[in-house]
């Protein structure tokens, strides 16, 4: 994580009456012992303080997780992590910094979207560069992103989970066939996602990219000649960069999430009056979302939908859509950007 944000993230801990943690400090570990578990101190020593013992075990980690880290602190923005059936590191956040984090995405989800238009601009324009520069690799990844809604990807989840994103494919995951670009890796949550779609622009680039030596794709070469492979801040500074706001690889899911939701609904003619079957179109266009996305239903209702959207369509008020593209946004973003502006008066 860059320094930006895990400063950032540290002072909204702090506004919220939280700490803000690492997984590499000492703490408490979980050993089962019979039906139940044993609790141990940093130090190794089993906890027998009735209290603590009590907090420990109402901690709401699941019993099947193994190579249990719990916080030595209640009030740590990160409770717990372990190891899944598959292996695969998972956390186990407060309940308050999980809201914060939902809350916070949403509420600049509208200046992401009179920023969009901008950042495209600008990787329209970094995309018709030549060479494997900076800027033309990092457009590259960025334009995946956008088009496809990946997650950005991390070391940590490559390294420990073999789960991949944008800024940690392989050259093994992507085949080209002219300008056809189809990737198949393991993402997030071990889910098989397979891309395919029609780009020449981006065909261009990842052929270059793929005949750089090493296994990583989204590789470029500095000044010095020296082969260099993208990570979340170099996708992060650019998106600070070209949109004027502290955007992250996040607001494009967050984003795509709520547009693949309000087009599935601007398909549905259900009337406002029809309660249950209101919600139950909700409850599909929120499933429609979670498939593109790679994600769980209650993951994508909490994070990755706006809620304006929704009670739009609950009340009946969709804006229609425009007929063609404009300001480099599609009929359906530009619902949801007139949506979210709607809110802010």
């Amino acid at each position: 994580m860059a320094r930006y944000s895990v400063r950032d993230s540290s002072r909204s801990a702090k506004r919220l009456a939280l700490r803000y943690v690492s997984t590499e400090e000492p703490g408490y570990a979980r050993r089962r012992c019979g039906r139940g578990f044993v609790f141990f101190h940093p130090g190794g020593t089993v906890v027998t303080q009735p209290a603590l013992r009590a907090w420990l075990k109402d901690l709401p980690v699941p019993p099947a997780w193994t190579q249990v880290w719990i916080c030595r602190f209640r009030n740590g923005h990160i409770l717990a992590t372990g190891r899944d059936a598959k292996a695969r590191k998972v956390y186990l956040y407060h309940p308050d910094w999980r809201q914060h984090r939902s809350r916070t995405n949403f509420e600049r989800l509208a200046a992401f979207g009179r920023a969009l238009p901008a950042i495209r601009k600008r990787l329209d324009r970094d995309l018709r560069q030549r060479g494997l520069l900076r800027e033309r690799v990092l457009a590259a990844a960025i334009h995946l992103m956008d088009v496809s809604h990946i997650r950005v990807g991390g070391e940590e989840y490559a390294r420990d989970n073999r789960s991949f994103g944008i800024t940690t494919l392989l050259d093994r995951h992507l085949e080209l066939a002219g300008q056809r670009v189809n990737l198949s890796f393991r993402a997030k949550g071990g889910q098989l996602r397979e891309i395919s779609l029609t780009d020449p622009r981006l065909a261009r680039v990842l052929r270059q990219c793929e005949d750089l030596p090493g296994q990583r794709l989204f590789q470029f070469v500095d000044d010095a000649g020296q082969r260099c492979a993208i990570d979340s801040t170099d996708i992060n500074d650019y998106l600070r960069e070209a949109g004027g706001a502290a955007f992250t690889a996040k607001d494009f899911r967050t984003w795509g999430g709520t547009v693949a939701a309000l087009e599935y609904l601007m398909g549905q003619p259900v009337s406002a009056a029809e309660e249950d079957e209101v919600e139950q179109v909700v409850k599909a266009c929120l499933e429609h979302a979670a498939e593109h996305l790679g994600n769980t239903l209650a993951i994508t209702r909490e994070h990755y939908v706006h809620p304006q959207i929704l009670d739009a369509f609950r009340r009946a008020s969709l804006p229609p859509a425009p007929r063609r593209r404009r300001c480099r946004l599609d009929p359906a973003e530009s619902v949801v950007l007139k949506i979210l502006k709607q809110k802010r008066r």
